[in-house]
């Protein structure tokens, strides 16, 4: 198992950030409905997408089941694993956002 640095893991606690930020626009929630959907607080959903706090596994578990996203994107960036309906829906809210 490998051990992540601080500043690696402040790294990578962002980048989760603005991909949860990016299930939002996908999905065409804002941050109050997203944290309604997962039965957490609007204010800790806002600390995931500020990268302020570490996303956890098990909350990760629920965006994929809820939204397709893929654990390997969420976490290391790897989109061609999300599933292919939310695929199709970042790729859409991308093009929108250019």
């Amino acid at each position: 198992m490998a051990v992540a640095t601080g500043r690696v893991m402040t790294r990578n606690v962002h980048l989760v950030g603005q991909r949860l930020k990016e299930i939002e626009l996908a999905e065409g929630l804002d941050g109050r409905r997203m944290a309604e959907a997962l039965r957490i607080t609007d204010v800790n959903w806002s600390r995931y997408k500020s990268g302020t706090r570490e996303l956890p596994i098990p909350l990760a578990g629920e965006l994929r089941r809820l939204y397709g996203v893929s654990l390997d994107w969420l976490y290391l960036g790897d989109e061609y694993q999300n599933a292919e309906p939310f695929r199709r829906k970042l790729e859409a809210a991308r093009q929108r956002r250019t």
